[in-house]
């Protein structure tokens, strides 16, 4: 029988996948920023940076907070 779930063990493996190529979970994107969690957290409520679900998981991604931290509007 065909199923689309993943195993725990392959989300596990697809998340590290996702980690080495510059996915961060919340705190690290905040340290990446140099902000802080609930900075970060204002930052994600007012639509200023938009996560993305690996997995069931939230991550955000380094060219996504690149382009943020060079946006003029946050300096």
């Amino acid at each position: 029988m065909s199923n689309n779930l993943l195993t725990k063990k392959d989300a596990k493996s697809l998340i590290k996948k996702y980690a080495s190529q510059g996915y961060f979970n919340v705190g690290d994107a905040a340290n990446y920023c140099g902000v802080s969690r609930s900075t970060f957290d204002k930052w994600r409520k007012d639509g200023i940076i938009t996560p993305r679900i690996v997995c069931g998981v939230v991550r955000y991604a380094r060219a996504d907070l690149d382009r943020m931290m060079s946006n003029d509007e946050m300096v």
